[in-house]
Formats: C-alpha cells, structure tokens, sequence
C-alpha cells in the first residue's frame, strides 16, 4: 500500500492547556473525500526541527480508501459529532 500525504499536522494548545492537532489550509478548492472504510495514518515527520518551519506529524491516507479531489462543487459537510477522545495520543 502506498500512502499519499493528505497535510501536515502541528501540535497546538488551548488556554485551557488542552493539546490538539491543527493543519495547513487545504486550496479553495480541494475536497477530501472519505470512504468508511477509509484508513488514514498519523506518522512523526522525519524532517521536523523546533523553532523550523515543518509539522510535527503527517496525515497519510491510503489511496484506496480515500481521494483528493479539486473541484468548484461545494460539498455539504456531515453533521458535527462529538467524538470520544483517548489519552493515547503522544501529547
């Protein structure tokens, strides 16, 4: 399976102290659309520094799964879910 890189991810924190992962914004008019089956993969970037200009992780995707796609067509986003959240994380 070879992976395509969907973003970069960056390690953010609340004024609450509470950590998340934030992305680049994607070309007005790139959609990404998932497949539920779809598997994505959050690796360490190999080319990170502190204080540089690079994500601290990359979101992968598996192309069989998943695509990229650059259209004018607006999509309607899915209803917002609550989504449980795990200590597992590396932050």
């Amino acid at each position: 399976m070879a992976l395509k890189k969907l973003t970069g991810l960056w390690i953010n924190e609340t004024k609450e102290g509470e950590k998340y992962f934030s992305s680049a914004k994607f070309k007005e008019k790139t959609r990404f659309v998932l497949e539920p089956e779809a598997k994505l993969f959050i690796f360490k970037n190999k080319y990170y520094e502190d204080g540089g200009n690079q994500p601290e992780y990359q979101l992968m995707f598996d192309p069989d799964t998943a695509e990229l796609i650059e259209s004018d067509e607006v999509a309607t986003p899915p209803p917002s879910t609550k989504v449980e959240t795990s200590d597992e994380l590396p932050f």
